[in-house]
């Protein structure tokens, strides 16, 4: 109750300035993520539906995949690219959602635009596996 109180104080005496350079840095990543993700080739185009969240579905990749592989969900693909690329992101099972990870944009805009070209390399080349 407290952290409300002090947001909404926050709120009232601030010009706003904060909360636009926030609200800036969020739309430049989204958009520097988007575009960079836009390079996906087996991957439906990410959706960036939340605050800071861009949404990958990989199902038609994983479709295209042998009976055999390893890699049979999002929840797969996530732990594929923490362990391949070292980046983070959200199995979406944790989250109900078991299509795909969730990645977060709310990041250093370096370390976005280097984690999202690792991931957009490594998925590119799934299937050569």
């Amino acid at each position: 109750m407290i952290t409300r109180h002090a947001i909404l104080h926050h709120l009232q005496v601030s010009d706003g300035g904060f909360e636009r350079e926030i609200h800036r840095r969020l739309a430049d990543a989204r958009n520097m993520g988007l575009h960079i993700l836009s390079d996906l080739r087996d991957v439906a185009p990410p959706r960036a539906d939340g605050s800071f969240f861009f949404y990958l579905d990989p199902s038609r990749i994983l479709s295209t995949l042998p009976a055999e592989s390893v890699i049979r969900s999002g929840d797969d693909v996530a732990r594929l690219l923490l362990d391949e690329t070292n980046v983070g992101c959200a199995a979406c099972g944790s989250f109900g959602d078991v299509n795909g990870p969730r990645l977060s944009f709310g990041v250093p805009s370096d370390l976005l635009e280097a984690g999202l070209k690792r991931i957009v390399e490594r998925l590119n080349n799934l299937r050569t596996r």
